[in-house]
């Protein structure tokens, strides 16, 4: 019995040591960049690249996921996607590292309909101050130009008025009447209000623009996530002597990116690369079970198990893809 005992603490602590990992509290450090795929001997740094004096402009467009994967769950229906749809995050921050940032100038596409709606506003906001700004200035010329006939037509008035009280006897003879000489110079003032310059219309087109134009692409970056892979290798060991076991599973999947340049001016393809990342997937379990009397169980189970975050493959992969495109082109031409 005290044999039998022995070897199943031996085995305990045996278990224990092989298996009691735990998970860090504060989960598994994940970072982007260089750092994974550098694990390929195909990869080229991107920040490695030679600087350029003047940079190209891309412009980076939605790079869907054409797999259709749904994480995959044993337990239940699973309707989460197994990666990322928004990888396009991951190509412009490659295409931002490329020569230390001296080879693309990379313009917003993915987001354009807001981006041109914001521009939509501003040019419209822009464009109803300038019209409010051109009728105050029509107003307010207006004005000037009637207080200022105002002001002569009081200056005749009251000139004419002197004139009618200072005049002679005789002169008033050869004089018209008051009557006549106030309805010369209501016509006087009708002729030179008439003559004051109409509205000029609003005309936005004369106008420089309120926004300067958009970039246009010497460049467009697209592609897709072509592949996801489950199970592509899938495998493990363990034992089990009486109610004793160790079990250890490793399943790898893989992840396949294409990445395309297109020339903006003809719409030829310049270059395009395809690249697969894995992601490795571990368990590690233990357990013991044994009766220590008829009423009695003693039993212990430990395990961890380790997944490869997709993003850091899905990121590896198209800096893969990139690094390999731009090693591959033709320096004369690009």
């Amino acid at each position: 019995m005290q044999v039998a005992w022995f070897w199943i603490l031996a085995c305990l602590v045996a278990l224990s040591g092989c298996t009691f990992n735990g998970p860090e509290v504060s989960g598994p450090e994940i970072a982007l960049g260089d750092n994974v795929a550098q694990r390929s001997t195909a990869y080229a740094p991107l920040s490695d690249f030679a600087p350029r004096a003047s940079p190209f402009t891309v412009a980076v467009y939605a790079i869907p996921d054409k797999t259709g994967a749904n994480l995959k769950t044993e337990n239940f229906a699973e309707f989460s996607k197994a990666v990322t749809q928004a990888a396009d995050a991951f190509v412009v921050e490659a295409l931002s590292e490329v020569g230390n940032g001296t080879w693309f100038t990379i313009v917003e596409r993915d987001s354009i309909e807001p981006l041109l709606q914001e521009r939509r506003m501003a040019m419209a906001q822009a464009d109803d101050l300038r019209q409010r700004e051109h009728a105050l200035g029509e107003q307010e010329a207006n004005q000037i130009a009637h207080q200022s006939i105002d002001e002569e037509i009081e200056r005749l008035r009251q000139k004419l008025m002197a004139d009618f009280q200072n005049a002679t006897p005789s002169q008033l003879h050869n004089m018209p009447s008051l009557d006549q000489a106030m309805d010369d110079l209501k016509r006087h003032e009708l002729s030179l209000r008439a003559q004051i310059a109409p509205t000029a219309p609003y005309d936005r087109l004369s106008l420089p623009s309120t926004l300067a134009p958009m970039t246009i692409a010497d460049y467009i970056v697209t592609g897709a996530i072509v592949g996801h892979d489950s199970d592509v290798i899938s495998g493990g060991t363990g034992f089990r002597l009486q109610n004793i076991g160790i079990l250890q599973r490793v399943q790898k999947d893989v992840i396949t990116v294409s990445l395309r340049l297109v020339d903006v001016a003809t719409g030829e393809i310049v270059a395009n690369e395809t690249a697969s990342q894995t992601v490795l997937s571990t368990k590690r379990q233990g357990d013991i079970m044994n009766y220590i009397t008829l009423n009695k169980i003693l039993e212990f189970e430990s395990g961890v198990v380790t997944n490869e975050p997709r993003s850091l493959a899905l990121d590896a992969a198209f800096r893969l893809a990139l690094s390999k495109m731009l090693l591959d082109l033709d320096t004369d031409m690009f």
